[in-house]
């Protein structure tokens, strides 16, 4: 093999193991982010809930006090789509580092 064959292997092995570092760091910070938005949103649902049990026992609450219920609801809603729409792209992200580190395997094969 010649001197400018190993240099280029050499040079994108680097690369490949740069891209595959960047790649798992990128994981790593969407599955931060999914933590965070599920607290959230776990804390908004406890909210949500310990407030509709308070309006559930006063009889006299009035429907502008159900108003910032339902909107609640609706943002707790859009939690869930926004944590969902996360872990569809953070299985895209996994399927792309593991066609990553797959090409990596074939390359340090070869």
């Amino acid at each position: 093999m010649s001197k400018r064959s190993q240099e280029l292997i050499s040079r994108t092995d680097s690369d490949m193991a740069f891209v595959i570092q960047q790649n798992e760091m990128i994981v790593d910070n969407f599955n931060r982010d999914l933590r965070i938005l599920q607290e959230k949103a776990n804390k908004k649902i406890k909210k949500i809930m310990t407030e509709h049990e308070h309006s559930k026992m006063n009889e006299s609450a009035t429907l502008k006090e159900q108003k910032p219920d339902e909107r609640m609801l609706k943002l707790v809603e859009d939690q869930k789509r926004e944590i969902e729409k996360l872990k569809h792209q953070i299985m895209e992200l996994e399927k792309t580092s593991e066609s990553i580190k797959e090409n990596l395997k074939e390359k340090k094969k070869n």
